[in-house]
């Protein structure tokens, strides 16, 4: 990430130039100058490929609101894309400033919400369930949650299980994969979602019917 290459001084210079780009495409991120909690926000022009503001007391979203009342509305408007790990407070700022931008989403972070999102449809189920259906899901955690090309040929052969005797798991399992081998992982302008975890475009119904554990 940009924040973990800009270091404290270089970015002193540049807020020090004073020389308002023109950017199309925006990168958000935050820099840690010490240890602890005190960071400052780096916005990189993406197309130039280089760092265009550092500022903002914290990575809050007044903090962010700063640069884009330096930038100004008119070059704000200009935005097509900013890209950007799932921090609320960037969200909010941008959907204030640059609502018809789409988002383009730090693929590490998008992945961790879907797998928290999963993991809440795995709890919910084995509360909901008891006897044998329950039995297939107990224990099951880590298969449920790793990459299948890290299972060993038992784990493999648990998560078949699994996700063949639990329909509202296997459809969970399935959204989370079809993302996680997309590139990109985007939100279309307005930055709106529906998703339980609130930046996710994905959730299981729960009228979703279980299927019977297999005999």
């Amino acid at each position: 990430m940009l924040g973990r290459a800009v270091n404290s001084q270089r970015a002193a210079r540049l807020r020090g130039r004073g020389i308002k780009p023109r950017p199309w495409q925006g990168g958000l991120d935050e820099l840690s100058l010490r240890k602890g909690h005190t960071y400052r926000i780096v916005v990189s022009d993406l197309v130039r490929d280089r760092p265009i503001w550092f500022g903002g007391t914290d990575r809050s979203e007044a903090s962010l609101h700063l640069f884009f009342e330096w930038l100004g509305p008119k070059k704000s408007r200009k935005i097509r894309l900013v890209a950007m790990d799932m921090w609320k407070p960037f969200r909010n700022a941008c959907s204030t400033y640059v609502p018809n931008a789409a988002i383009l989403y730090d693929k590490f972070h998008a992945m961790r919400h879907l797998n928290e999102a999963l993991d809440k449809v795995r709890r919910s189920e084995y509360a909901r369930l008891s006897g044998a259906d329950r039995k297939f899901i107990k224990g099951q955690r880590y298969t449920l949650l790793s990459h299948r090309e890290n299972l060993t040929l038992d784990g493999k052969r648990a998560l078949r299980t699994l996700l063949k005797a639990n329909q509202r798991l296997h459809t969970a399992y399935l959204l989370k994969e079809s993302l996680a081998s997309s590139g990109t992982i985007v939100a279309k302008p307005g930055h709106g979602s529906s998703s339980r975890t609130g930046v996710l475009p994905w959730r299981v119904n729960d009228s979703t019917p279980a299927r019977s554990s297999p005999r």
